[in-house]
């Protein structure tokens, strides 16, 4: 019998190393409670030893904690490593776009801004507050 809790124990490990705490900060980004976001993520000590998919997420909430306290060039960075790394959901590629774009127009820089948006559009089936989020970073863009 213990042998047996043990190898549920490793699995649960192996998943909290595999997965992190980006789940649950990913969480707390969607109530908008970037505090605890930012504490969750900093719990993820090792980045690398996240799977693919994870790293990918880790990055792209990072990128909304890093807008949302003003550190554009950290946010922009995060947010082409979610991108090179690849998020499993096209909403979430395109919202990734379209805050990337967001972040470009801030630094007056509208060549990068209008790409990133055309790249936004380009993703398939994009929930409907995701297209008007993006129609309305292009209306900035202008």
């Amino acid at each position: 019998l213990s042998r047996g809790l043990g190898d549920v124990y490793k699995r649960q490990a192996y998943g909290y190393i595999r997965q992190g705490t980006v789940y649950m900060a990913f969480k707390y980004i969607r109530k908008n409670e970037i505090q605890k976001a930012e504490e969750t993520l900093k719990l993820t000590k090792k980045i690398n030893w996240l799977s693919k998919t994870q790293r990918g997420y880790y990055y792209f909430v990072k990128g909304f904690v890093d807008t949302a306290r003003g550190r554009i060039e950290e946010a922009k960075s995060a947010y082409e490593e979610a991108l090179n790394i690849g998020l499993r959901l096209s909403n979430d590629t395109a919202l990734a776009y379209a805050n990337l774009a967001s972040l470009h127009n801030r630094q007056k820089n509208k060549v990068k801004a209008r790409e990133c948006i055309k790249k936004a559009q380009q993703e398939k089936k994009i929930k409907k507050n995701i297209l008007s989020e993006i129609e309305r970073i292009e209306a900035m863009i202008g």
